[in-house]
């Protein structure tokens, strides 16, 4: 990765490779190195007059940082994100990362907005929305609608991209299927995900797929097959940052079932 982002410097490609680079090491948990290089990117963006797409940098280490368990610095993220000249795009992202932390007023204003600036935004509609919505459901304790509210995103589900899917909706199904004690459905789910590794190199939902898979395991009462997706987790993020929430979380977890 490194050779094509050396390979791409002083073009306008520069920035978009130095993303991938970035994301790639925030899939692992090198959080510090990620952090870096998004800044680098999202300056290089700024640079060739990228400003939406600087925007949907910081959208997007909003997301990776709510889902790591950095609420605050994602709720800041966010916010800076809907400062910056941006479209749907960036405000879909701000509404993920927000409705992960529990900023549902703000969440739910933008999901709102979105569906009515949008209408004929295919994706968006039928599956950004939705993820977004299904969130703001685990949170506030309602997973059975948050399964409903992903039903509109199954034909999309596995799509990969800039305006995919993303594997969101099959991950927060498996969430939603956590809060309803039902282990065996939530595993058939994150399962899903790992089968699927080949749509992209590197992702987050990859290892945080793993790490639920063995929460989903253990609630189903299989001690040995939680045991093996914990270590596997933990085996991905072997030289992650020790200070990210989930990762602390993670080994708590697993040291209780040693």
């Amino acid at each position: 990765m490194q050779r094509e982002v050396s390979w791409a410097a002083g073009t306008s490609d520069e920035p978009l490779l130095m993303m991938f680079m970035a994301n790639a090491e925030g899939s692992l948990g090198r959080m510090k190195t990620a952090r870096n290089t998004f800044e680098q990117a999202r300056s290089a963006a700024t640079r060739y007059g990228m400003t939406e797409f600087a925007s949907t940098m910081v959208a997007l280490e909003a997301v990776r940082d709510a889902t790591y368990g950095y609420s605050d610095l994602a709720r800041q993220e966010s916010l800076e994100a809907l400062r910056l000249p941006g479209e749907a795009r960036t405000r879909a992202l701000a509404a993920l990362a927000l409705a992960q932390i529990g900023d549902a007023a703000k969440a739910q204003k933008l999901a709102d907005d979105l569906g009515r600036d949008f209408q004929t935004d295919t994706l968006l509609n039928a599956v950004q929305i939705p993820v977004a919505r299904a969130l703001m459901d685990l949170q506030r304790k309602a997973p059975e609608e948050a399964i409903a509210a992903l039903e509109s995103a199954r034909k999309y589900e596995f799509g990969f991209g800039p305006e995919g899917a993303n594997f969101w909706p099959v991950y927060v199904r498996g969430l939603a299927f956590l809060r309803i004690q039902d282990g065996a459905k939530a595993a058939a789910e994150f399962q899903k995900i790992l089968d699927h590794r080949g749509a992209v190199g590197t992702w987050e939902l990859y290892p945080l797929a793993q790490l639920n898979l063995a929460r989903a395991y253990a609630l189903g009462g299989d001690a040995a097959a939680a045991r093996k997706s914990y270590q596997d987790f933990l085996a991905f993020w072997k030289d992650a940052d020790p200070d990210i929430p989930i990762l602390i979380e993670a080994k708590a977890e697993y040291a209780k079932l040693k």
